[in-house]
């Protein structure tokens, strides 16, 4: 989501998103094998010293997204995010997301 938030941004808003975040990765964050491999785990180690980076640096819940979205620490955040997505597009979706995709077209 944060990689195309400026151009397509989610239903809500900005505090939500890195909220989302957090209910998946709650610190201290971990990226096990076999789950991640090696690179994928390094990647997600980075989007979330970025998304760190991000959240101290705005308030703790963000009423401006445009300053927000204007500080130094949103970029890095975003190139982290992007780096970690090409790195998962790598593997592609896995076997559970694949079957759960193909149920939903067969309905």
């Amino acid at each position: 989501m944060l990689v195309a938030y400026e151009t397509d941004p989610p239903p809500f808003d900005l505090n939500e998103v890195l909220n989302q975040w957090e209910d998946w990765n709650s610190p201290p964050p971990s990226y096990p094998a076999p789950t991640y491999t090696e690179g994928e785990a390094e990647k997600l180690s980075l989007v979330a010293d970025a998304w760190e980076g991000f959240c101290s640096a705005t308030p703790k819940t963000i009423s401006n997204e445009r300053e927000a979205l204007g500080t130094s620490e949103w970029p890095i955040l975003v190139l982290a995010c992007r780096a970690a997505l090409s790195e998962l597009h790598r593997r592609g979706r896995l076997p559970e997301e694949i079957a759960v995709g193909h149920r939903e077209n067969a309905a």
